[in-house]
């Protein structure tokens, strides 16, 4: 089963290669206060995420950028769309770029909702990548700067969230879409035979109009998941082959 996106991904953006000598390092240096923000029932309000720095001793430099996540139950393998124009993208996010002094310590990015009349749950990522300044020196010097970036997942649900599900087996395993309108977290999942003896199996995220499967033993009579939407609630369901 696809688990869909990652909630916090830590990824090595940039390896420059050093040139003579042992030379030093420089990291982000930086810390999110949160790596998600939801914005239920298509609220159309503001959230804040703080950005820490690290090093107290020099400026901290980053940028952010935002893209949409087109088909977020491939996760990272879905593809992207990074339209800048808030009335189209749905999503509004500032600073583009900013600077943090060792006197300031943090600084915070805004992010706005600006959807109207949204039918379908929308995800997005937002990319905050630190910038290391060119090093002044002699020529012969040279540094190795690793960029440590990170992402925020954002969901945007439509102002009438709905849950509902079809189902089936065949050839060995359960079958689940989800037709409703926001994703839905399948958790605690177990199969079972006639004699009640269960077994766990694969727990995720299903998104709207996305299908999943799960392969099972020869045995399993039924299937049971916990279904849990966001700002909804949560229901154990059984079902029976």
């Amino acid at each position: 089963m696809e688990l869909g996106l990652s909630m916090f991904k830590l990824k090595t953006l940039v390896f420059a290669m050093s040139v003579l000598v042992s030379l030093p390092a420089i990291s982000s240096n930086i810390a999110l206060s949160k790596n998600r923000v939801d914005f239920d029932k298509n609220a159309n309000t503001r959230d804040v995420v703080e950005v820490k720095s690290l090093d107290n001793s020099r400026n901290v430099y980053f940028k952010t950028i935002l893209r949409e996540v087109l088909d977020p139950q491939k996760g990272t393998n879905s593809q992207y769309s990074e339209d800048r124009d808030p009335s189209q993208s749905g999503i509004f996010v500032t600073p583009n770029k900013a600077v943090i002094t060792p006197d300031q310590k943090t600084e915070n990015i805004s992010i706005i909702n600006t959807n109207k009349n949204l039918e379908k749950e929308r995800v997005y990522r937002l990319d905050v990548i630190p910038v290391i300044p060119k090093v002044a020196g002699e020529q012969f010097q040279a540094q190795m700067k690793v960029l440590l970036a990170y992402d925020v997942l954002i969901h945007v649900q439509p102002q009438n969230p709905t849950i509902s599900h079809e189902y089936y087996f065949d050839n060995g395993a359960f079958f689940f879409k989800n037709s409703g309108n926001m994703h839905v977290l399948l958790s605690n999942g177990m199969q079972c035979n006639a004699s009640d003896k269960c077994s766990p199996i694969n727990t995720g995220k299903v998104f709207a109009d996305k299908t999943v499967s799960v392969a099972l033993n020869e045995d399993t009579t039924r299937v049971e998941y916990e279904i849990v939407a966001k700002g909804i609630g949560r229901e154990n369901i059984v079902f029976k082959r």
